[in-house]
């Protein structure tokens, strides 16, 4: 059996019934924070699972609102597709692919996928396809796409831009790691975490520009730290310009979720990272004094940021957040 029709198991259930329209998800005001359980989405599909590894699991949106997510830990790798309302279907069933290492949405609704050595195409109809490249990725992670199309993969030896079968390499990092956290924002500019260094040492690469590292400033509110003594887990491109990103410090063991956008962030909320807190669903907070927890992926979904899972599949599930992606 070939590897595509591996792919091919369990496409033919791609646009199946939906389930668990349940509570949806929440739509807190500006300046407040609430958090929803993924488990009240759907009672079939389980998204805590999909989204409780961060190896493993993967999160990203499109413009249409709707969230895609891939648990990378299952034996047959599913990928869920949550709306806008919180209606969740599953996409496809990926039996051929032992991991996932980034996934990314095209303008055309289209899914790319990176796997061990290849990139891989989802289409509208749950059909996988192979993408021929003219470079042979090792764990390619596709972080975005630029408006020429071109969509920006990191790699073990750098980041890349592939538009078609052609490849081009943009920045070579010999300390590179695949999983380098990063996104593409609707200028097609690029920011990355490619050394680990976090908002230190945080590298931006706009289209026709040098790459460069840059500092990203502003102020941690209620303390005296920075924006540039954070470390970005997770990205996701902000409809606005910039990024969004989930960040740690572990000097104050807090997450915060911060709009990054050039040299510039700006923190829209804080909780503390790492532990189980006691966290009402439904309830809205502040979103910069509540007692809830900071999960670990960050994705945009219309006018709200969605931050949800955890590090590892071993530690237990918690409250997803939502907040407003603008301050009006």
């Amino acid at each position: 059996m070939t590897l595509l029709s591996l792919l091919l198991t369990g496409c033919s259930q791609g646009h199946g019934s939906k389930h668990g329209s349940g509570p949806g998800i929440p739509e807190p005001g500006v300046g407040k924070i609430a958090a929803f359980k993924l488990h009240d989405l759907s009672s079939k599909y389980d998204l805590d699972k999909g989204v409780g590894d961060s190896l493993g699991g993967h999160v990203t949106s499109g413009r249409s609102g709707n969230v895609y997510v891939v648990n990378g830990d299952a034996d047959s790798i599913q990928v869920l597709r949550v709306s806008p309302k919180g209606a969740v279907s599953r996409t496809a069933t990926l039996g051929g692919l032992k991991r996932v290492y980034g996934m990314t949405v095209l303008p055309t609704g289209e899914v790319m996928l990176g796997s061990a050595g290849q990139l891989y195409k989802l289409d509208l109809h749950g059909k996988v396809s192979s993408v021929r490249s003219s470079h042979v990725f090792q764990h390619p992670n596709p972080i975005g796409v630029r408006p020429d199309g071109s969509v920006i993969v990191t790699d073990g030896d750098g980041i890349w831009s592939v538009n078609g079968a052609e490849a081009v390499h943009l920045y070579v990092e010999h300390d590179a790691s695949s999983d380098a956290a990063g996104a593409v924002d609707a200028s097609g500019t690029a920011y990355v975490n490619v050394a680990g260094k976090g908002f230190a040492e945080l590298l931006v690469l706009s289209p026709g520009k040098k790459a460069e590292k840059v500092k990203v400033s502003g102020e941690l509110p209620g303390s005296n730290g920075s924006i540039s003594g954070l470390s970005p887990v997770s990205f996701a491109a902000a409809s606005s310009g910039g990024v969004y990103a989930v960040a740690t410090s572990h000097r104050d063991h807090a997450g915060y979720v911060v709009h990054v956008q050039g040299a510039n962030g700006t923190v829209m909320a804080k909780a503390a990272f790492g532990k189980q807190r006691a966290c009402r669903t439904g309830k809205p907070y502040p979103a910069l004094d509540n007692p809830c927890s900071m999960p670990w992926f960050v994705v945009q979904s219309g006018n709200r940021v969605l931050a949800m899972g955890r590090a590892s599949a071993e530690l237990p599930p918690l409250p997803a957040l939502v907040l407003r992606a603008d301050k009006k």
